[in-house]
């Protein structure tokens, strides 16, 4: 026990449990900070890895939507309208995928005037097979009702196609198309 001098010179017990000193709690704020900032960490992570997510699944569902749409207009066309169902398709290509689609139109517009070929094409059901925000491949089962002056009834083409989509200045374009 510590003893304490007054002014009156009296002798009183001191309590020395009383006042911690600073350097005791020191350990303790150091891990309360730690765990503030620890937590804080975590929190801004989580948010950082929902928006990118976010992201993801937004571009992968816009993707599909744009494919869909795609898909109608690849397979649908009329032979009084070909340039303007070509020109849909062309417009919402890439410039390498236009370039190779031209070259299929051009081949296909005199067989299907000539036969006055008409395609109705239904999209059954698309799929995101992959992607990220900047490319999404996707996956569509599509059926064609096709009539022409060569086949007294109209018949149904079963079409199975993978389609790669880039985002080019917030628009999706077909870059590569392959039948599976």
């Amino acid at each position: 026990m510590a003893v304490t001098l007054t002014k009156d010179s009296e002798v009183a017990p001191e309590d020395t449990a009383a006042a911690p000193t600073p350097a005791r709690f020191r350990p303790a704020v150091i891990a309360v900070a730690a765990l503030v900032a620890l937590l804080l960490a975590a929190t801004v992570f989580a948010f950082v890895s929902w928006r990118q997510e976010a992201g993801l699944a937004s571009a992968r569902a816009d993707a599909l939507e744009s494919a869909k749409r795609y898909a109608l207009d690849l397979t649908s066309y009329d032979y009084r309208t070909m340039d303007r169902n070509f020109a849909d398709v062309a417009q919402n290509a890439s410039p390498g995928f236009a370039a190779q689609y031209k070259q299929v139109s051009d081949q296909l517009s005199g067989i299907i005037g000539k036969y006055q070929g008409v395609s109705v094409g239904t999209v059954l059901d698309a799929g995101v097979a992959g992607g990220d925000t900047s490319r999404v491949d996707v996956v569509l089962f599509i059926d064609q009702r096709i009539t022409n002056t060569q086949t007294k009834d109209p018949r149904t083409d079963r079409s199975r196609m993978k389609m790669s989509l880039i985002d080019q200045d917030g628009t999706w374009k077909i870059d590569s198309l392959s039948l599976v």
